[in-house]
């Protein structure tokens, strides 16, 4: 599973992670992995509407509810 964010979306939730986990767990991926259940991949592709290269970022869950959790939580 798959979640979609801005660059601007992620900047803002990763700070709000480093607060209250330590710059350990955000910098390492298989921390994020087992603390939060998700790991970050940055994405660049073409807009399907105007064709424009754009970039994102990528959260890959493990499981729903960790998914779940972390939209409840950050979004």
């Amino acid at each position: 599973m798959t979640l979609v964010l801005s660059k601007k979306q992620w900047q803002d939730i990763y700070i709000r992670i480093r607060k209250e986990h330590g710059l350990g767990v955000v910098l390492i991926s298989w921390r994020l992995k087992e603390t939060l259940g998700f790991t970050v991949r940055q994405h660049k592709g073409y807009d399907a509407v105007n064709g424009h290269l754009k970039y994102d970022v990528r959260l890959d869950f493990y499981n729903e509810p960790a998914m779940t959790f972390f939209q409840l939580k950050y979004l």
